[in-house]
């Protein structure tokens, strides 16, 4: 048992309540934060102010303005302590195929983590949470392909920044799962727990929320424990190849991209039935939760709280349904 366990019972409040039951509540850490019950992931990109050019839709808009107004958590799309040009690119046409719609209510993407980095970021994110009152948790990306100890020092640099630009940080995400990077997620487990005591031991009162891949072996999870984790965010798209086996993907040619939405349901709850088995700390469960009986299959697998996304995207006002119901 991970030395968080013990402290989880007096320090953390977790809500495990029957999936009728409608409160606000999910996570929730006395005297620092909480996390809803239902929880907006990525969907409203870096800054947690939305996405251009869905940022255009009136459904969207709606949906922007419903989460705002619950106090619903938003954990930002990943953002890197220097700006990184991943596969997809708003401004080059070329670039937008790697991000599509894929079946009824799915996507496949291989975006690769663009983003303006940290310093552009920051003061969205503060102006974001100031104007609107938003809930919003940032999501950093240890590039891990660059050394360990340049991605630790990284990390807890962009976490610097975010707190010297007025950013009310309470909690953070790291993201130790994306399948649109360089970088082998199977092999990066002990330099993600490295990582991972470094801001504890820099910042021991902020909670760390661990982005996971269902590539991650579930000794992983008591490693993340034993490491200091508070949270566990399970998981992240699929990469396509564990979903087709014997099928090339339309983005074979990036690295195959991940799938989310309905696509991807099935498989990551089969995943996510053994998590709960595997550790002590509190849970958002997510990836392909698209309608109010996927939630109910979530929290009755042991979710304390329940991520969407690709649902934001695709059908913001089932979207916006959800939130009615849980938040």
């Amino acid at each position: 048992m991970g030395r968080l366990a013990i402290a989880n019972a007096s320090v953390i409040k977790t809500i495990r309540k029957g999936v009728n039951d409608m409160s606000n509540e999910g996570i929730v850490f006395p005297g620092k934060g909480e996390i809803s019950k239902i929880v907006v992931s990525t969907a409203l990109g870096t800054s947690g102010g939305g996405i251009f050019p869905h940022t255009l839709r009136p459904g969207y808009k709606k949906f922007l303005r419903i989460v705002n107004s619950t106090g619903t958590t938003i954990i930002t799309k990943s953002m890197t302590r220097f700006s990184r040009r991943g596969n997809f690119n708003l401004k080059d046409p070329r670039t937008w195929r790697f991000i599509q719609k894929f079946g009824n209510c799915s996507m496949l993407n291989a975006y690769g983590l663009t983003n303006e980095g940290v310093v552009s970021v920051a003061e969205k994110i503060s102006e974001n949470i100031c104007r609107n009152k938003a809930n919003i948790i940032p999501n950093l990306y240890p590039e891990f392909a660059k050394g360990e100890e340049i991605a630790i020092k990284e990390i807890l640099s962009s976490i610097r920044m975010l707190i010297a630009t007025g950013v009310p940080i309470w909690a953070i995400e790291l993201n130790l799962s994306c399948p649109n990077s360089k970088e082998q997620i199977a092999d990066n487990m002990k330099m993600s727990t490295n990582c991972i005591m470094a801001v504890k031991s820099e910042f021991p009162n902020l909670i760390v929320i661990a982005k996971t891949s269902i590539v991650h072996p579930f000794s992983f999870y008591r490693q993340l424990e034993d490491a200091g984790t508070d949270v566990i965010h399970g998981i992240n798209t699929i990469p396509y190849e564990l979903l087709y086996y014997a099928k090339t993907s339309p983005l074979a040619d990036v690295g195959g991209g991940g799938v989310s939405g309905e696509a991807a349901f099935s498989r990551a709850k089969s995943y996510l039935s053994q998590l709960r088995k595997e550790t002590t700390l509190p849970i958002i469960m997510g990836c392909g939760v698209t309608s109010c009986d996927a939630v109910k299959e979530m929290l009755l697998l042991g979710a304390n709280s329940v991520s969407i996304c690709t649902l934001a995207l695709i059908d913001s006002e089932l979207a916006r349904k959800i939130l009615k119901v849980y938040n």
